[in-house]
């Protein structure tokens, strides 16, 4: 794991399937800061605030956000995959009011595949931290792991998914899946 220091920091990816469901889950989950490398929870918390109800859509642990995208592959090859996003768990729905927060997704996806590889990854002491273990989407799911099974050895699964490249694959994912929902939203 590698440690970064600017306003986008702990940046993890995971991607769950569902196939009882049809769904595949991607996951993403940061810390964002303000520093001389940008104002990235201040933009966070004024595109949030555009929803008229900020409170849904924040985390206890200061800077947190989760993103979850929820994709649906359509049976019918012509029919296009469907998408669910979640904010901190919360469903954030594709309307007028909520556009501001998808801007901002795809802005803040494009600067974490814009990173350098040394400047993704997560610190050891943010994953033994309450903001970790409490509030991140990676952390709910290493819980339920390690619930299945006490002996498993999780580390390596963790250390995973705080790869740089898994990261960036994470941001990929958020963007696509967006300009794939704002390009039938205003069609």
């Amino acid at each position: 794991m590698t440690v970064n220091f600017t306003g986008i920091k702990n940046v993890g990816a995971m991607f769950v399937t569902t196939p009882e469901m049809g769904r595949t889950v991607h996951i993403m989950s940061m810390q964002l800061t303000n520093d001389e490398s940008g104002n990235d929870l201040d933009e966070f918390t004024k595109a949030i605030e555009k929803t008229g109800k900020p409170e849904r859509y924040t985390s206890p642990y200061e800077g947190t956000l989760n993103i979850g995208v929820a994709t649906k592959e359509e049976e019918e090859e012509y029919i296009p995959a469907t998408h669910q996003y979640f904010i901190n768990g919360k469903q954030l729905k594709v309307n007028d009011k909520n556009l501001a927060v998808f801007s901002y997704l795809c802005k803040l996806s494009g600067k974490i595949q814009n990173k350098k590889k040394e400047e993704l990854g997560g610190s050891i002491d943010y994953i033994k931290s309450p903001d970790f273990i409490n509030g991140s989407s990676i952390a709910h799911f290493l819980k339920q792991a390690f619930l299945a099974n006490p002996n498993a050895d999780l580390f390596p699964l963790l250390n995973n998914m705080y790869r740089p490249s898994v990261a960036k694959a994470g941001a990929e994912i958020v963007r696509s899946a967006i300009d794939e929902t704002m390009t039938d939203y205003f069609a």
